[in-house]
């Protein structure tokens, strides 16, 4: 949450998400640019779990594999190069050869949803990074564990609730509502309930969303 300085009442901003998404990737950087040069009323962020593909069983698919099968033979350097230029413009590298499956998510969005609110945000960035920059199993228990210790929280406690299954069902629930309510790509952000954007924005964008949802009178409609 940003601070307030005027007293206003907070902007609440959804981001919808999967670990899986390289776009997620570079839209919560660049959701966290415009967070940080926002000077105006307070910000309360909520991160809603999405899935790319819940068909995938728990332990992944092989990425390449995975991905050559989903877009029928398209050739995925192209497809590398194209979210690694966009990522650089924001500031992020991605390392296709160190990444390894196309991993069911269920695990990752579970911590994030057991996880206190004022570690949401940066616990995201670490998953995201985790996954695209060092090619960790996103998949995999024990690699989560250490990624929240990393952030500050206790291994033995994430590691109980997480293998007793804590949120996996309100996470598939929320994902589901999410895709009902007429989400079908992500990143997808949605401000004070008032605007919503699609897609990996740049942080100007998302900051002109922000002022829009707070103050509608400021920004003039197209």
């Amino acid at each position: 949450m940003t601070e307030a300085a005027n007293g206003n009442a907070p902007i609440a901003v959804t981001m919808i998400a999967d670990f899986a998404c390289p776009w997620c990737r570079i839209g919560k950087a660049n959701l966290d640019a415009a967070l940080a040069s926002w000077t105006s009323a307070p910000v309360d962020v909520t991160y809603l779990p999405f899935f790319l593909d819940s068909s995938l069983p728990a332990e992944g698919k092989d990425f390449r594999e995975n991905l050559t099968q989903k877009f029928q033979g398209a050739p995925l350097e192209a497809m590398f190069d194209r979210v690694s230029q966009a990522g650089a413009q924001s500031g992020l590298e991605f390392r296709w050869d160190l990444v390894g499956k196309s991993p069911n998510t269920t695990l990752a969005h579970q911590l994030i949803f057991i996880a206190p609110d004022d570690v949401k945000g940066p616990l995201s960035t670490a998953i995201y990074d985790a996954y695209f920059l060092q090619g960790k199993d996103i998949t995999n228990l024990d690699t989560l564990v250490e990624i929240a210790a990393a952030a500050g929280l206790d291994r033995d406690e994430i590691r109980r609730r997480l293998e007793a299954g804590e949120g996996s069902a309100e996470v598939h629930t929320i994902a589901r509502q999410v895709s009902q309510q007429g989400v079908t790509g992500v990143p997808f952000f949605i401000f004070d309930g008032k605007l919503a954007l699609n897609g990996a924005q740049p942080s100007s964008v998302i900051l002109q969303a922000m002022h829009q949802a707070s103050n509608p009178a400021a920004v003039p409609a197209d």
